[in-house]
């Protein structure tokens, strides 16, 4: 399975996701424009990526955050201090470099829940066949990882009930989105043991044999 991957920088992926609402937004206040601009409504304001991801339900943002998302919030400030002491939160989310990689922490405290994301290749890139590898991978290889699609993107992504979060489980869950972001178009897997049961196990063999044929023939020659 060959796969063409698109190294961009965070911004471009999602300025390429949110180019057609930007656009239709400019149109909108465009005089010149061949229709009229809808009225927008009083005090509306588009939303970040990390915003929309992070809204609450409604009814739930007049509620403050218990003491136990508090809690995991700071947890969670704290554990990536110990990895970089220079990542600092954008309220109650965090973006920084890992890497190569962008990451994206969206939390919610309200609704108790948060998300690990990382950006790979735009969804149009996905083929059906590399779909159907990602659901298989989701199975098992991945593990407590997961791959998705939203705002027209491909993420590694994990996510977990804020308030019962704990480090190891971040820190685990971190490693393994990270993990499936990188062998994303070689084994899907996160890292960690294969489950069984799924596709991914004998896939990875396959794989593993055609590149061991591969060598031994480039050896011959």
């Amino acid at each position: 399975m060959k796969i063409h991957r698109t190294n961009l920088p965070l911004s471009g992926l999602l300025a390429s996701s949110l180019f057609l609402a930007s656009a239709c937004a400019q149109a909108q206040s465009d005089p010149a424009a061949e229709e009229p601009a809808a009225p927008a409504e009083s005090g509306e304001q588009s939303l970040t990526p990390e915003e929309e991801f992070a809204q609450s339900d409604p009814g739930q943002t007049s509620r403050e955050p218990s003491e136990e998302a508090k809690a995991a919030l700071a947890m969670i400030g704290a554990a990536l201090k110990k990895i970089d002491d220079e990542i600092e939160p954008d309220g109650n989310n965090w973006q920084f470099q890992l890497g190569e990689h962008i990451v994206l922490v969206v939390t919610d405290p309200i609704a108790e829940r948060m998300r690990i994301m990382i950006p790979i290749i735009p969804s149009e890139q996905l083929s059906t066949e590399l779909l159907q590898r990602l659901m298989q991978a989701n199975f098992d290889s991945a593990l407590d990882a997961r791959y998705g699609v939203a705002q027209n993107l491909l993420w590694g992504t994990y996510i977990h009930p804020l308030t019962s979060l704990e480090e190891a489980e971040f820190l685990s869950g971190l490693s393994q989105t990270v993990a499936i972001v990188k062998n994303f178009g070689t084994s899907f897997s996160s890292g960690a043991a294969v489950f069984g049961g799924g596709d991914s196990q004998g896939i990875i063999e396959n794989q593993l044999e055609e590149l061991i044929r591969e060598r031994e023939k480039a050896n011959r020659i």
